[in-house]
């Protein structure tokens, strides 16, 4: 009799924990079906999906709160990871629209274009700075935080 590798080992010790991430319910239902949304487990990290999983096929993403800068593309900017577990950020019509970012999107008023969205990146040499989602101009990250509208509409 042959004992188990430890590849195999840790594989079923996983499967256990996916198990058990499998029935997480929330308090949202799914728009498409109605029955309850649940946090799962999957092989780029969790995810919101339909509890009726074979018959409904819904997923919730995770999205920044920002708007694709393409032109005419309508999508949203969702948090994704990739194959290696590396987090990136792209459009959620990702077969239509290819645009994706590796730092993370923030709504920042670029003072060339006046578009909201900026990367928010940071090095040694230079500190925090934005750049620009559509345009690439890059500024100081105190440059393009925009102004709550309380406090313009309270100077009135």
């Amino acid at each position: 009799m042959a004992l188990p590798t430890r590849k195999h080992s840790r594989a079923r010790r996983d499967k256990s924990r996916i198990h058990w991430r499998l029935r997480l319910p929330t308090l949202t239902t799914c728009p498409q079906c109605g029955k309850p949304l649940a946090v799962k487990d999957g092989r780029f990290g969790e995810f919101t999906a339909c509890s009726a999983y074979p018959e409904c096929k819904y997923i919730k993403l995770k999205e920044v709160g920002l708007d694709c800068p393409r032109p005419e593309c309508g999508g949203r900017i969702v948090e994704r990871r990739s194959r290696r577990g590396r987090t990136f950020f792209g459009c959620n019509r990702y077969p239509e629209c290819d645009f994706s970012v590796w730092n993370r999107p923030v709504p920042a008023v670029c003072p060339a274009c006046g578009t909201i969205g900026a990367e928010a990146r940071q090095t040694k040499a230079r500190g925090e700075f934005r750049k620009c989602l559509k345009c690439g101009t890059e500024f100081p990250a105190d440059a393009g935080t925009p102004e709550p509208a309380e406090a313009s509409a309270s100077t009135e």
